[in-house]
């Protein structure tokens, strides 16, 4: 075992194979297995660096992943966890994907997901999504969705919609969209066909990007949903600077350890 201490912050490129409800798929990357969340990150991280230190770690991360998102992840080692409130803080970076035409109860689609609204979507156009898009540039009043992780009443919200039929909805909070535009290819240069419409946008602490494609569906005279999530970039990190996650969960404890070790700031 190596008897030193590791401290500082790096990311992990959490990566997911969304399989739509329809025909479509969409990834980043098939080299890892689907669900790996922000917990079991951390956990694996954790179990790594204790294992080959022989020492306790401390390990957290900079603000978690929705369940069916990918991208980028940081997480703090040590003293490296003092840092992690600046990313918590800091703007964000996010490619999606929209599916107009149906609204779900979590404004994504996992396992918990089901078809709340169905709506017309032929008389949109990538001409009418730009336009309303304008009206969700600055600071803008946003309602998070139910399933999220803010708290009502000291309970998490998603808790909450889990175990009740009707459940109160957040208050609208102000949030920052720095900038918002449309993407008409997936990263792969394969064409986004409508009903799905891809968008990247730089937002502030506190937006969620599921509500984003919900209200620009609404303002389309149709209704939508969030069908792929990637965070791009946090803070200083972006997908470049990412260990892959298929590192953590693959490779060797010797391996991952010298590129935990590599990567740590």
């Amino acid at each position: 075992n190596c008897c030193v201490a590791v401290h500082g912050v790096f990311a992990v490129c959490v990566v997911q194979t969304i399989i739509l409800n329809t025909s479509h798929t969409f990834s980043l990357r098939s080299n890892k297995p689907v669900g790996i969340g922000s917990t079991m990150v951390v956990s694996k991280v954790k179990h790594i660096l204790q294992t080959k230190t022989g020492q306790k770690v401390k390990v957290g991360h900079g603000g978690t992943l929705d369940h069916m998102a990918s991208g980028v992840l940081v997480v703090g080692v040590g003293q490296g966890t003092k840092s992690l409130t600046k990313f918590l803080n800091c703007r964000k970076r996010y490619f999606a994907v929209g599916k107009l035409g149906e609204a779900t109860n979590t404004y994504d689609w996992d396992k918990n997901s089901h078809v709340t609204d169905v709506a017309p979507w032929s008389h949109v156009t990538h001409s009418n999504i730009l336009k309303v898009m304008q009206n969700f540039r600055g600071e803008i009043l946003q309602r998070p969705p139910v399933y999220s992780a803010i708290r009502s009443e000291g309970e998490r919200f998603y808790k909450i919609a889990r175990d009740k039929n009707n459940v109160k909805l957040p208050e609208p909070r102000q949030v920052k969209v720095y900038s918002l535009d449309l993407c008409k290819v997936y990263p792969d240069g394969k064409e986004i066909l409508l009903p799905f419409f891809g968008m990247t946008c730089e937002v502030s602490r506190g937006t969620y990007i599921r509500s984003l494609v919900y209200d620009i569906g609404l303002a389309t005279d149709s209704v939508a949903h969030t069908v792929a999530l990637t965070r791009q970039r946090q803070g200083h990190f972006t997908l470049r600077d990412c260990l892959p996650g298929s590192t953590l969960f693959s490779d060797s404890s010797d391996i991952c350890f010298q590129q935990i070790a590599e990567k740590l700031q």
